[in-house]
């Protein structure tokens, strides 16, 4: 995730379905054919300056065959098997939430956000 200009990042941390995943951390994903809802999530802290206008900008996902991959800065990364014969459909919903601290926040309401599904098929190259 970056800013621009570059604030004082105090953590970042991502998870799935709740439990922390450490960068570079491998895990099992269900075969195709099975319907799963999971939760990606990232969890950031920064100390920002007041009032700024800051530009972020992140890459949640990339979804790709199982082999060397691009060294980019990416949440997470789907890392498929092109052996397996079979495409894959995600339906993606993202959804953000800002919370202020030590701070008072004159808007409460605007706290949130969430996007409509995006439907994304992958067909693995043969």
């Amino acid at each position: 995730m970056v800013k621009e200009p570059e604030p004082e990042k105090l953590f970042q941390r991502t998870s799935c379905n709740g439990e922390f995943v450490e960068q570079g951390v491998y895990f099992d994903w269900p075969k195709p054919g099975i319907c799963e809802n999971v939760t990606l999530d990232v969890e950031t802290s920064w100390l920002l300056e007041q009032p700024i206008d800051y530009l972020k900008t992140i890459t949640w996902l990339h979804i790709g065959e199982c082999g060397p991959q691009a060294s980019c800065c990416t949440l997470f990364e789907f890392l498929v098997d092109a052996a397996s014969g079979s495409g894959y459909i995600f339906e993606m919903v993202s959804c953000s939430e800002v919370e202020l601290t030590d701070d008072v926040d004159v808007n409460p309401d605007n706290n949130y956000a969430y996007s409509p599904p995006l439907i994304l098929y992958y067909e693995p190259s043969a």
